[in-house]
């Protein structure tokens, strides 16, 4: 759980914030909406952080009362630099609230914005019972005129479903419109995100998209670019988005696992391939597969929508293939590595699926956990944030207070997470810390002429020469 950033992200975020609010201020501009937010999650909290900041009064509510209560008592429930900052002015001013009244702030808002998570069902769809909770509460507010915004990734369609089941409730259609707003924040650079984005995309009729459009005109004043468009091309922005850069973490992925079978460097190749204009460098970067909230669920729920649809995703299909074989590629590479796992003791350095964030769905880690555990080995971690969550689903690992004390007597090392704390690691006291000198090193952040000097036996992603050199292939 968050408490305070890093101070230098801090200043960022207030000059950057305070900055945007100061070009867009109450008396330059007309009466503000009220706005709702439903979810404090990822999206929410960055969401409501950014509003409120632009002087609009905003609503943040959420059904789990212990979630606002420990917001209200200044604690976050994630972890995201510079959230806390950029949420601490409005909060002050009376801008921005936290409540479990959901149906009365939903009352006195016109504009109502959705961001609850919609994560994988079994069958690969996404799983829209949240969405449909929310309907439910707003078929009770409406009243007056509202604008429903959807910032939740959710299917094409689902907009439209939104409008349809508030009509069968008796809501009269005059009375409200849909918008489909997706967001595209990054975890670990949320902030900054919302404060810079790439690009703001908004669906829906033009009386709706025109106010929330209006919402984002300072960001737009900066030289945000934005798209209006229809509710269907906007929802499938968003899959589409991330099924591209999925594709990406895939094909590198795939290409790092070639070069240690032919004896090519990936991050040489990665920057090759980046000096072609049309391709860029960005997303090419080797690792432990994709992972997080949405890469996984978005491919598959985009898989599902095409399977619906009749029509045939091979490419789709094959990107979320790929990222489950690449995982199991390492596993094998963990247990060619240690051999025999009966009393020993493997070292994970990194829990959440990327650095910056606490978040550990679908990370890696849980799957090198459950595979080390079930061979009998024993597990230590370390994560300067992703620890908590973990241990509430793998009690049994030990978990370091500090990197030193995870490390200490390991057999192997596996570096998981890209944390600033690991690319600076001493070498050689790491390897004083070992029982056995063995780093497989996921993230490629360790020299391995470093490593080899201090003894270790190191496998990168991608970058180890092979014994034998490469045969010619026809």
């Amino acid at each position: 759980m968050c408490r305070f950033p890093q101070v230098s992200y801090m200043l960022l975020c207030t000059l950057l914030s305070t900055t945007v609010f100061n070009s867009y201020s109450d008396e330059q501009a007309p009466e503000k909406p009220r706005v709702c937010i439903v979810g404090t999650g990822y999206v929410g909290l960055p969401t409501a952080g950014i509003l409120s900041s632009f002087g609009n009064h905003v609503a943040c509510v959420d059904v789990l009362s212990e979630k606002i209560a420990q917001i209200n008592n200044g604690r976050l429930p994630i972890f995201e630099p510079g959230l806390e900052q950029l949420l601490q002015e409005p909060i002050k001013s009376g801008r921005l609230t936290f409540s479990t009244d959901v149906l009365s702030h939903m009352q006195r808002a016109s504009i109502i914005v959705i961001a609850v998570g919609t994560p994988m069902s079994k069958n690969g769809a996404a799983d829209l019972r949240a969405i449909d909770a929310v309907v439910e509460d707003l078929a009770k507010a409406i009243t007056s005129y509202k604008i429903i915004c959807i910032k939740s990734t959710v299917p094409v369609g689902t907009c439209a479903h939104v409008r349809d089941a508030l009509i069968a409730k008796g809501i009269n259609k005059d009375l409200f419109d849909i918008v489909s707003n997706p967001e595209f924040l990054r975890e670990g650079t949320a902030v900054q995100d919302s404060l810079n984005p790439d690009r703001i995309i908004i669906g829906g009729n033009p009386r709706a998209t025109t106010i929330i459009k209006s919402l984002y005109q300072p960001l737009i004043d900066k030289g945000s670019a934005y798209l209006i468009t229809s509710l269907e091309t906007s929802e499938l922005i968003k899959y589409a988005s991330n099924a591209m850069l999925a594709t990406r973490i895939t094909f590198i992925n795939e290409m790092a696992r070639l070069c240690d079978k032919v004896g090519a460097n990936v991050l040489d190749v990665a920057a090759g391939m980046g000096m072609d204009k049309r391709i860029g460098t960005a997303f090419l970067v080797p690792g432990p597969g994709f992972g997080g909230s949405c890469f996984p669920k978005d491919t598959k729920a985009l898989a599902y929508i095409m399977k619906n649809k009749k029509i045939g995703a091979t490419l789709i299909n094959a990107i979320y293939r790929s990222n489950v074989a690449h995982k199991k590629a390492i596993l094998k590479q963990i247990d060619k590595l240690i051999g025999d796992f009966t009393d020993k003791k493997v070292a994970l350095l990194g829990l959440a699926f990327k650095a910056n964030t606490d978040d550990i769905r679908d990370s890696f880690a849980i799957d090198a956990i459950a595979y080390l555990l079930a061979h009998n080995a024993h597990v230590s971690a370390y994560d300067p944030q992703g620890m908590d969550n973990m241990r509430t689903l793998f009690p049994q690992v030990s978990y370091g207070p500090t990197l030193e004390a995870a490390v200490q007597g390991a057999d192997l090392i596996v570096i998981i997470t890209e944390w600033n704390e690991f690319k600076t690691l001493n070498v050689a006291n790491l390897a004083q810390a070992c029982r056995t000198k063995r780093l497989l090193d996921l993230r490629n952040i360790i020299d391995r002429a470093t490593a080899e000097q201090n003894g270790f036996t190191y496998i990168g992603m991608g970058v180890c020469p092979v014994k034998k050199s490469a045969k010619m292939i026809h």
